[in-house]
């Protein structure tokens, strides 16, 4: 039983998960704010010409867009879940969680340590 043991633990440690540490947003404001400045600036210029018609059509263009980014955080949510072999919810979860505890950074950690976690539970055969 001991000999079984310590082959499991040279594999423990030649399988270790690699995690990176969530660094604060003053490092990433750069890379993480373009892509969040694109996107409102897109969505104003929207919402501008679609007042120029009418308020109806403004507050339905706004209202699509909403809609449509909270729908893509649903997408890629199941489709990172199914490359990390996880559900939709544990992920999107696991980005509430990890965004609380440590904002945009931990927003965009958070599939990376829990597919970390899961794996490692996994493999315990606790999950």
């Amino acid at each position: 039983m001991a000999g079984s043991r310590a082959g499991t633990s040279g594999e423990q440690s030649s399988r270790a998960c690699i995690c990176f540490t969530v660094r604060p947003l003053s490092r990433w404001s750069g890379p993480v704010v373009a892509p969040l400045v694109g996107n409102l600036i897109s969505n104003t210029i929207i919402v501008i010409l679609s007042l120029s018609v009418s308020l109806s059509v403004a507050i339905a263009s706004l209202v699509f867009l909403v809609v449509i980014h909270k729908l893509e955080y649903f997408l890629n949510a199941h489709m990172i879940g199914t490359q990390v072999h996880a559900h939709a919810w544990e992920l999107l979860l696991a980005m509430l969680v990890m965004e609380a505890a440590f904002g945009i950074s931990g927003l965009i950690a958070a599939p990376i340590y829990y597919a970390c976690l899961k794996g490692e539970l996994v493999r315990r055969r606790l999950v």
